[in-house]
């Protein structure tokens, strides 16, 4: 935990588990490299907007069915 007591890094031996809490933004960069994200099971949440940009081409792709919900769905 830092002086503010708004950040911190626990980890929990017992639980198997490893928080990261922040009292604003996180960053995860590597510029010149690659960030995998490998799990079982993978959730992203957020209680407002929510954006995934590619400077190049983009992949998705299930094995299985997939379902995109929306208000509106805009495709090109």
């Amino acid at each position: 935990m830092d002086k503010s007591g708004k950040n911190k890094i626990v980890i929990d031996s017992k639980a198997n588990k490893l928080s990261v809490l922040s009292g604003q933004d996180i960053e995860i960069s590597a510029p010149g490299g690659k960030l995998s994200l490998s799990a079982k099971t993978i959730e992203m949440k957020s209680s407002a907007d929510t954006r995934i940009e590619a400077s190049a081409g983009m992949d998705v792709k299930a094995a299985a069915s997939m379902t995109i919900k929306g208000a509106t769905v805009n495709i090109n």
